[in-house]
């Protein structure tokens, strides 16, 4: 009797490859149920237990015309993220409840251009206190002055775009003066002694096919007083290649980048952006009318995301990215 009602009634996982679900057999019939993965971030994000990040360029200005960056020939207006996007950004957080792990105050501008860029650190630190906050600089307009705001805001953590060690090929890649940027970044190992010596320093460089040697020295001379990002670039979307930016083919990245889930983009005029390589913004949407989870669930979003899942980092927006 216990057999017959075993073969009538049981539920049992099967496996599929490597994937596992529920089956019930009710009466001879199979009925099938969808693993649910409680690690995946549809899941977590429905649950209000996903960690965002969210970049935001409070400024689209930049004093630098690095080779490797579209700055210099964007189309959309360059501006100053006004105080009222600012803000409301902080409020669609807030009214949408979403966990944010870190804030990244840069995408296509260089974050001192941002007079405003100490007060708007210390307000998220004051209204997401458990958040990081960090930019990425060329550190050609630091002065004493304005570290010192920004390390006293609350800053978490900060990355110096060097690039080279080398004046001559630094002048030619970034076209700054090395030295006055060596001088501000001793200034910046100074202050983080003096005013927070828990601030986290990186220094990158875009490591290139023709400067292997330029990278090992790089790490020799940096790795002692900070931690070192080997970057490699890849073609920005919808952009013509540049100089420095690698070509990479990511045939073989089966798994879908993670910065599509992971960030959600704003840039200065408010128009969300598909990922930090992204310079104009392709999305079509702008915080002012889209709250940001709408936003980060529309297309071309949720098209990439489904293709890359199936096919990989191949559809045309991000085939030649080597970023992530």
């Amino acid at each position: 009797m216990k057999q017959i009602l075993q073969k009538i009634f049981s539920l049992k996982n099967e496996y599929k490859g490597t994937k596992k679900r529920k089956v019930l057999n009710l009466f001879f019939f199979k009925i099938k149920f969808k693993n649910i993965d409680t690690k995946a971030p549809e899941y977590l994000i429905r649950n209000r237990k996903w960690l965002f990040e969210i970049q935001i360029e409070t400024s689209s200005f930049c004093n630098a015309k690095c080779s490797f960056c579209p700055n210099s020939t964007l189309k959309r207006k360059k501006n100053f993220m006004s105080d009222k996007i600012f803000n409301l950004i902080i409020k669609r957080i807030k009214d949408e409840k979403l966990n944010i792990e870190r804030f990244i105050l840069h995408l296509n501008g260089e974050p001192l251009t941002d007079k405003k860029l100490p007060q708007r650190i210390k307000k998220l630190k004051q209204e997401f206190p458990n958040s990081e906050v960090r930019f990425t600089t060329n550190l050609c307009l630091a002065t004493q002055e304005n570290l010192t705001e920004v390390i006293n805001a609350g800053l978490d953590e900060i990355t110096v775009s060097l690039n080279s060690i080398d004046p001559t090929e630094y002048k030619k890649i970034m076209d700054l003066d090395f030295e006055h940027t060596i001088k501000n970044l001793e200034l910046l190992f100074s202050l983080k002694e003096k005013l927070n010596n828990k601030l986290k320093i990186n220094i990158s460089i875009v490591a290139r096919q023709d400067n292997a040697d330029m990278v090992e020295q790089f790490e020799k001379q940096y790795s002692n007083v900070a931690n070192i990002r080997i970057i490699k670039l890849g073609q920005w979307v919808e952009k013509e290649k540049y100089m420095n930016c690698e070509e990479k083919n990511n045939n073989t990245i089966k798994k879908p980048c993670n910065i599509l889930y992971k960030t959600i983009n704003i840039l200065s005029n408010g128009d969300y952006a598909l990922c930090c390589f992204d310079a104009e913004g392709i999305i079509g949407k702008n915080i002012k009318t889209t709250p940001l989870l709408s936003a980060y669930m529309s297309n071309p979003y949720k098209r990439i995301r489904s293709f890359q899942k199936k096919h990989g980092r191949i559809n045309k927006e991000c085939k030649n990215c080597s970023f992530s």
